[in-house]
């Protein structure tokens, strides 16, 4: 997904579903479950920050560092803006998915499941039909139907929809009459 692909997401419903979710801040030495999954989504976008549910220095750090990069106002505290910055620009399979995580990636994993035959609604918020559709594919596909979606199943998502053309039938060669035409005359020349 390239920026201008994730700033397009950004600008959507997905994002504003996102900042209404989680309306309040996290600062620098909170604690607690949403203090875990910003440091999830920042291990997703390549920081190295240990998932403890402990805003400590290095969190804070990472934080700073992505709202540099994500051109955001840089003062280490997610904010409704930097939390949507943070889902709606993730890339798919960067981490792990399971029921109450929302994101660009989540967004993807179900137009995926759709595109499989599911009628997710696609809204970028991981909940039980998301999850549902998810053991499905799992069992399907002899992956442990679990309903978190890991790299394997990402793996696995990403071959049904993208079949190996070595394993499919060619395709017979057509000929066209035209040039079928043209042959037959030079062959009884001969």
């Amino acid at each position: 997904m390239t920026l201008d692909q994730s700033r397009a997401i950004a600008n959507k419903p997905l994002a504003t579903a996102i900042v209404s979710a989680n309306p309040t801040c996290l600062y620098p030495w909170d604690t607690g479950h949403a203090v875990a999954e910003v440091q999830e989504l920042l291990c997703a976008h390549g920081y190295r920050v240990k998932v403890d549910g402990d805003f400590g220095w290095l969190t804070e750090e990472a934080v700073r560092a992505f709202q540099r990069r994500q051109n955001l106002r840089v003062d280490g505290i997610v904010d409704p803006t930097t939390l949507a910055t943070l889902k709606a620009t993730l890339q798919p399979g960067c981490r792990t998915l399971r029921p109450g995580h929302s994101g660009a990636d989540v967004y993807v994993l179900q137009k995926a499941l759709n595109r499989l035959g599911n009628a997710l609604t696609v809204d970028g918020v991981f909940g039980e039909k998301t999850a549902e559709a998810a053991i499905a594919f799992q069992a399907q596909n002899s992956l442990t139907p679990s309903g978190t979606v890991c790299p394997r199943t990402w793996t696995a998502l990403h071959k049904a929809l993208n079949p190996d053309p070595q394993t499919a039938q060619p395709e017979q060669p057509r000929v066209k009459m035209h040039r079928l035409r043209r042959l037959v005359p030079a062959l009884g020349r001969v």
